[in-house]
């Protein structure tokens, strides 16, 4: 997972790898944010959404054998 800069585009870090695990992702596809600011991931090739921290530390895993193909995470506002 790579972020950039919305101004100038400017390349600010990125976490996680190809894999199984924890933190590890099979062609990850969609990105949003809960209520508490952690990142949510939409690992599509896992079949799976993944929560962490801004700073690449897992918290958990959801939907594990629930999806097929994920194409997109959506967090409700409320």
């Amino acid at each position: 997972v790579c972020g950039h800069g919305l101004q100038h585009g400017k390349f600010l870090g990125a976490f996680g790898r190809p894999g199984l695990g924890r933190a590890e992702f099979n062609r990850p596809r969609g990105l949003a944010f809960d209520r508490t600011g952690a990142l949510v991931v939409d690992d599509y090739g896992n079949h799976r959404g993944q929560t962490l921290t801004l700073d690449g530390e897992f918290v958990n895993a959801f939907g594990a054998r629930l999806f097929t193909e994920p194409l997109r995470v959506r967090v409700p506002r409320k």
